[in-house]
């Protein structure tokens, strides 16, 4: 961890107040930038757990950096976002805040921190969609040209929600409204319903009828196929269920949770390690996704915690094990990431074989450093939680 924390103070000193970016050049550096997407919070939370876990004030002082960041990020007005080259805000929301200013309001407990992260749950509220009882994912993006595509995002949900959702439940107990929580539920319970499969595992992504709320389909953006299962999709699956669990103490969510990390686990490779969709294992080439492997070492911890199953303990503890050993970068001086051989996807799929998209293969992502601090503080004596 000396190591770690090292190669994070030489990185804060030359990013200044820029975020990295989910790509490594090929000299082992980040390529910075301003910000604007759905990782803008996961370097920041890096730093701050950095501080809970050395007790070293400079990382806390690194992360205050981009107070003002997250303070004009929160306002998504259309003219600061085309300034800036910002994304507007959509379900992403609890990924950004919860790490940064989610840990300032944990650790001050001031009011502008409540402010930002209530008008941050508000983009969730506003984006329910209350005849299908789910939270919209994508808005339709300046590149999007497909009309039906298009239409097609107006009903489409999205596991990586689970891990925003509980920025609800937080705000929720910030404010005392229910109606934050009552979202977070039911929205919880539509992923249940339709994003797990019946052996336990996960749809990238459910398309809804967007008017009646009628059940579509699963599709995929980042995975093989439709019916196939993205690792990464699956990790946020155990983890964002247990976390569902945690505020909500609705069993079910504890049993899906569980659900998902049995599939999850019972498809590794023989190195510990997921490769980047679950259905292409066999093939001859299956690249890995170190961040499936430490988002659910992560979940594996927080189910853990619930469950006293030793399992789910011991789970954890081995792709922990993997990512050190296979992906962990501290011997590596110049490598600024922590965390290599993530995988963003999708690499191939099953109707474009032919079609390889390789820039994110192998990569740095900037959020496994974030779940493996993560990790790291879940198995420490220290009792702050982010999420």
């Amino acid at each position: 961890m000396n190591a770690v924390f090292e190669k994070l103070k030489s990185n804060a000193e030359l990013f200044g107040d820029l975020l990295p970016q989910s790509f490594m050049r090929q000299d082992g550096t980040y390529v910075l930038g301003t910000g604007g997407n759905w990782i803008d919070g996961f370097y920041v939370g890096t730093l701050n757990i950095a501080y809970l876990l050395s007790g070293e004030n400079v990382f806390r002082e690194y992360a205050k950096q981009y107070r003002d960041f997250y303070k004009l990020r929160i306002q998504n007005t259309p003219e600061i976002n085309t300034a800036h080259k910002f994304l507007p805000l959509d379900h992403e929301v609890g990924m950004i805040f919860l790490p940064s200013i989610g840990f300032d309001y944990t650790m001050d407990g001031d009011e502008e921190s409540a402010s930002i992260l209530q008008k941050a749950a508000d983009v969730l509220v506003d984006r329910f969609n209350s005849k299908g009882n789910f939270i919209r994912a994508w808005d339709t993006w300046a590149w999007d040209k497909d009309p039906s595509y298009i239409e097609e995002k107006r009903g489409k949900a999205i596991i990586d929600s689970m891990l925003n959702i509980p920025l609800l439940f937080k705000v929720a107990e910030i404010t005392g409204n229910r109606t934050y929580y009552d979202v977070g539920l039911r929205h919880a319970h539509t992923m249940a319903d339709y994003i797990v499969r019946t052996d336990g595992s996960t749809y990238h992504t459910f398309n809804f009828n967007p008017d009646t709320g009628a059940p579509i389909g699963g599709k995929t953006a980042q995975g093989y196929s439709d019916e196939s299962c993205w690792s990464r999709g699956q990790a946020w699956a155990v983890y964002g269920f247990a976390l569902a669990y945690k505020y909500t103490k609705d069993k079910r969510f504890l049993d899906v949770s569980k659900k998902t990390a049995n599939y999850f686990m019972e498809h590794l490779n023989a190195l510990d390690l997921p490769c980047w969709d679950f259905d292409v294992a066999q093939k001859p080439f299956a690249p890995w996704d170190s961040a499936a492997a430490i988002i659910c070492a992560s979940g594996l911890l927080e189910l853990y915690a619930f469950t006293q199953d030793e399992m789910h303990y011991t789970w954890a503890l081995r792709l922990i094990h993997a990512v050190e050993r296979f992906c962990l970068t501290v011997d590596y001086a110049k490598c600024q990431p922590l965390i290599i051989h993530g995988c963003s996807g999708p690499v191939f799929q099953k109707d474009q074989p032919e079609l390889l998209k390789n820039m994110a293969i192998g990569q740095a992502l900037v959020y496994p450093d974030y779940f493996y601090l993560e990790c790291k503080l879940k198995l420490s004596t220290c009792k702050v939680r982010i999420f």
